[in-house]
Parts: C-alpha cells; sequence; structure tokens
C-alpha cells in the first residue's frame, strides 16, 4: 500500500467525555513521525473516532481507559486515472470571503457557513482537479463546541458520500494525504476513497 495507516476507535464512557480539542492532541502527539505527513482524523459519532497516520506509532499506548482498536490497516492513496471511486468525508462547510467597510474597501477576510442546499457543488470545487463526475449526497451533523486560544467556538459538521471518476491520481493522493479544510485539529478534513467493484 501507501504507507499510511487507517485505525478506527471504540470509545469508552470515559473517552466520550474527553474534550474534542484533547482528542485532537492525543492524535497528534501520537503519530509523530519524520515523513512530514500530519494525522487526521473524524468522529463522526459520539462514539467512534477515525484515525489516519503515517505509521501505527504509539496510539495504542495512550488510549489506556479511553478507547480500544476495533480496526487498523493500510490505505490506499493511489488510483489510475479513470477509475471510478467510492469517497466520503467529514468536513467544516465554511468558505472564506472578504468583509468591506464603508468605502467598499476590503478590509479583512472572514470565514461564513456554507448554506445546505450548497453542500454538494461546495464537496465538488474542493475535489476539483483530483476528481469529476462527482455524484455525492451530504448530510448534516451535530455541531461540536471547542477551545481555542481565547475563546470558545461552535463548529458546524457534515458528512458525505457518492462516487467519482480519479482525473488526477497525483491530486487525489495529495488531497487523502493532506485532507481538506482548515479545521483538522478539530476532527475535520479527513476523506476516505476506495475502488468501485465493477
Amino acid at each position: 500500500m501507501d504507507g499510511i495507516v487507517l485505525t478506527r476507535l471504540s470509545l469508552t464512557p470515559q473517552g466520550m467525555r474527553v474534550p474534542i480539542r484533547e482528542w485532537h492532541t492525543v492524535i497528534a502527539t501520537s503519530s509523530k513521525n519524520t515523513s512530514g505527513d500530519r494525522a487526521l482524523w473524524a468522529w463522526p459519532d459520539r462514539a467512534t473516532i477515525l484515525v489516519q497516520s503515517p505509521a501505527p506509532g504509539m496510539l495504542t499506548d495512550m488510549l489506556t481507559g479511553l478507547a480500544t482498536v476495533t480496526a487498523s490497516g493500510p490505505r490506499r492513496t493511489a488510483f489510475p486515472a479513470g477509475t471510478r471511486v467510492r469517497v466520503s468525508g467529514l468536513l467544516n462547510p465554511t468558505k472564506t470571503k472578504w468583509v468591506y467597510n464603508d468605502e467598499r474597501v476590503r478590509v479583512k477576510m472572514a470565514r461564513g457557513l456554507v448554506p445546505e442546499s450548497e453542500w454538494p457543488e461546495w464537496v465538488a470545487a474542493r475535489l476539483d482537479g483530483a476528481l469529476s463526475g462527482l455524484d455525492v449526497t451530504c448530510q448534516r451533523l451535530p455541531t461540536v463546541r471547542a477551545v481555542k486560544p481565547g475563546h470558545v467556538i461552535t463548529m458546524a459538521r457534515m458528512a458525505f458520500s457518492g462516487t467519482a471518476t480519479v482525473d488526477d491520481p497525483v491530486v487525489l493522493g495529495r488531497l487523502i494525504r493532506a485532507g481538506i479544510g482548515k479545521e483538522k485539529a478539530y476532527g475535520c478534513g479527513l476523506i476516505l476513497v476506495d475502488g468501485v467493484t465493477p
């Protein structure tokens, strides 16, 4: 395979009480390596966390009392052009826009929530260059509260799934390894890609 591992964690009652930011610290610390790839993770439901890491690392050593590993295996990141694939992920559906003052001068950039009706097009734009012909459905997930330095944020989350055709294998491989979006520290950005059986 391609040197990265996907691990499924089942959380204990104690693990379900761990704040989202602390889960990021546990996962990032346990997955440190010299490859340059960062660990990505997703919290699709209260009792499950998915972790994509460059290597298994010491993850199991840091989970005592918090979670158990229920599945772990290598991830495929290389798909030939023209391959039909299944794609899914958990994202923070926001976009950046300019804020103008009274003189219509751009003064700063801000991030706003993408309307739910625009989510399929927004997902397609994030995958553009890697995949085309995307047939996707999107689902709103419960928001999560997270602490950033100095303030608390409430973060929107959405899950998507569908099928598409590989346009550029190199770009797709980068997306799988790097994830999508800004809020990766809070369990967003991980995408999963699998080949479609003819």
